[in-house]
């Protein structure tokens, strides 16, 4: 159940929002708000070492402001794109194990500037704030415990 409305399913939330918020403020609300929350569920994994690079392909991995925000949260991990745009984001699960069985190409995703990098992880920081505000008494969205070793 959600934390904040009880008799809602799931525990997604938006705030701030009204009948006059430009498109372009829910497209920007939505891409940092997938882009913290798979940093945050995935940053033990990328600071245990057992990940070479992070890969992007399907859906909002298209836009370029996705893929700077990507590869600020997963700094210092080079993050790659789908070199064809429509290549669904399973391929990319594959890729992990055999980009040759995945049959795409990739392309690397540049550095972001260092103002928008810092810029990302004020905007982070903040959700990190506000998701322990409303979720942090509960088990609702606890990082999936992975392995955080390399196997010998």
């Amino acid at each position: 159940s959600n934390p904040v409305f009880a008799e809602a399913f799931g525990g997604g939330t938006f705030f701030g929002m009204h009948a006059t918020t430009p498109p372009a403020d829910l497209l920007r609300a939505v891409a940092s708000g997938l882009v913290h929350e798979l940093h945050r569920m995935l940053d033990s994994l990328r600071a245990s070492g057992l990940v070479e690079s992070v890969v992007l392909c399907g859906g909002a991995s298209r836009a370029t402001y996705f893929q700077t925000l990507a590869a600020s949260a997963f700094r210092p991990l080079p993050v790659y794109a789908a070199e064809d745009e429509d290549v669904a984001g399973a391929r990319g699960a594959v890729y992990a194990f055999s980009p040759a069985a995945a049959g795409l190409t990739t392309v690397r995703v540049p550095a972001p500037p260092r103002g928008v990098a810092a810029a990302a992880e004020r905007g982070y920081r903040q959700y990190l704030e506000i998701y322990g505000r409303l979720y942090g008494g509960t088990n609702i969205g606890r990082p999936f415990p992975l392995p955080t070793r390399r196997r010998s």
